[in-house]
Order: C-alpha cells, then structure tokens, then sequence
C-alpha cells in the first residue's frame, strides 16, 4: 500500500480516467484540432468542405483531425447523402475536459 494513500485527500484519477483524459487532452494539444473544435462549437455543426475553407491545409488532413477529435469523443458525425457533418455539444467537450 502506498504511503501517499490519504482519507483526507481528494479521489485521485484511476488508470482508466487517466487514459481517456490523456486521450482528449492529446487531441486537443494540437493547434488545428483546438481550432477545429472552436469553429465546430460556433457553427453548431459543420462540413469537412466548409471547415477546410478556413485552414490552408488539404481535405484529408481536415479529415484527419476530425478523425482524431472523434476518436477521442469530443465531435460526432453523421452523414447527410454524400456530406459528412461533424457536431459537437458543449456539455461534451467541457464533460470530457473537466477533472473528477
């Protein structure tokens, strides 16, 4: 048993909630990724199209950081015919980026 064990500490993170907390904070470290989720947040739902006519970067590299941020929970996606939409609800993202 660990010496640092304490009744009058608060709960500490368990290895689980560390690893999806590293998960998101990893997603989120990544300029483009955080940009992404701010613009995502603003528009309530966007396109790949319309979110790669604000970045100078390709549609698979916006897919890709899409891809990330859906990994990690923070978007979801659904199709609408051949458009992809990504959609993010606030209580989300601050769920996932708030500590225990």
């Amino acid at each position: 048993m660990s010496t640092l064990a304490s009744q009058d500490r608060p709960s500490v993170l368990t290895v689980p909630e560390a690893t999806k907390a590293a998960r998101v904070l990893k997603a989120l470290a990544d300029p483009v990724r955080l940009r992404l989720i701010s613009l995502i947040l603003a528009e309530g739902e966007a396109r790949v199209g319309d979110l790669g006519t604000e970045f100078d970067l390709s549609q698979p590299t916006i897919t890709h950081h899409l891809n990330v941020l859906f990994d990690a929970g923070l978007v979801v996606r659904t199709r609408d015919g051949n458009r992809v939409l990504y959609r993010s609800e606030e209580r989300r993202v601050g769920k996932e980026c708030r500590s225990r």
